[in-house]
């Protein structure tokens, strides 16, 4: 009910072959979503082996049908006019990669953290290569000069690994995400500067915005 019918191709579901106890209400929530949406929107995709978030990734871009695919991880919360302002910059330029602007949500709570969205965040990493988010500047990181800057693309160097929408020819023309990645926290760093060896650019759309829950670790150290 937060997206347009019109630009929701599917929802796919991608079954890692976790074994956590959680995963017992996975046939209830995909029932509920089947009751919810149109027939044929909601599929489940289940693997056959667990060998980490990367794989999953992959194996969801593979199957789905649909030209743009938007990475989401299970732990997201989408909110109203999320969809439309990344499936545009990427009509427009297919070598986009665009991601939402992201606020916390509370682990406890599940509530979302409020706050302001100007400056919106971008991404940032260091030499260790770890990924952390910072406000963007207002000046130097507007992208779109011909409209309000409070809605205009930021750029950023580095993308998070689980939001983000791509064109989907060109996530494989990319490779996507390597599959020797097992781990946690390396794939979207790496995803980054391929894109940026292959034409591609990384932006942020401040008029996208979804809720995010956050580990409580260092959830980005390579």
């Amino acid at each position: 009910n937060r997206s347009p019918p019109d630009l929701i191709g599917e929802i796919i579901l991608v079954d890692d072959h976790s074994n956590l106890d959680e995963l017992a209400f996975l046939p209830e929530h995909l029932e509920r979503l089947q009751r919810q949406l149109p027939p044929g929107k909601v599929r489940l995709v289940r693997r056959n082996v667990h060998n980490g978030i990367v794989g999953a990734r992959n194996q969801g871009a593979k199957e789905a049908k649909y030209p743009i695919i938007v990475i989401l991880d299970s732990h997201a919360q989408v909110c109203d006019g999320w969809l439309e302002p990344l499936v545009s910059r990427i009509y427009e330029d297919r070598r986009r990669v665009v991601v939402p602007n992201l606020s916390g949500i509370n682990v406890h709570t599940m509530e979302l953290i409020k706050g302001g969205t100007w400056p919106p965040n971008r991404g940032i990493f260091n030499w260790r290569l770890t990924f952390d988010i910072v406000r963007a500047d207002p000046v130097l990181d507007i992208i779109e000069t011909g409209v309000d800057k409070r809605a205009s693309a930021i750029k950023s160097p580095v993308m998070p690994g689980g939001l983000f929408a791509i064109d989907r020819e060109y996530y494989f023309e990319l490779g996507g995400y390597d599959p020797e990645i097992f781990f946690y926290g390396a794939e979207h760093v790496e995803m980054s500067f391929r894109i940026w060896t292959c034409g591609g650019s990384m932006e942020i759309s401040p008029c996208s915005n979804i809720g995010h829950v956050y580990r409580e670790f260092d959830r980005f150290g390579v």
